[in-house]
């Protein structure tokens, strides 16, 4: 997921811009649709964080999920932002895959008590 992700901000540089950089009016709530798809997205990580640690309550998985997706729109933002660092796509990639591979890790191989 987090490959695909990079993919689209990369394909569709715009797009992906317009989600983090619009802001709304002052007191103005996001349509009703986009938060729906948000909360869409974040349960497709949530899965995967169920089969890796069924003995999380389901606010821990909740947090972690929005924590894994920060990481990730954070490698993904820094990498492909010319003013600040950009990255070949390659770096981006490797960089993406070592964060998501040692959070598996870390999940699968943690106690089951939810140790940091």
């Amino acid at each position: 997921m987090g490959q695909a992700y990079l993919a689209f901000a990369q394909g569709h540089a715009r797009r992906w811009r317009a989600l983090f950089q619009h802001q709304l009016a002052d007191g103005r709530r996001p349509p009703d649709g986009y938060v729906a798809e948000q909360a869409r997205l974040f349960r497709r990580i949530e899965a995967p964080l169920q089969a890796l640690r069924p003995d999380l309550p389901a606010l821990e998985r909740v947090l972690l999920a929005r924590s894994l997706f920060s990481a990730t729109h954070g490698i993904v933002m820094l990498g492909l932002d010319a003013r600040l660092m950009v990255l070949p796509v390659a770096v981006v990639r490797d960089q993406l895959d070592l964060l998501i591979r040692a959070m598996a890790t870390g999940l699968a191989n943690a106690d089951g008590a939810g140790a940091a």
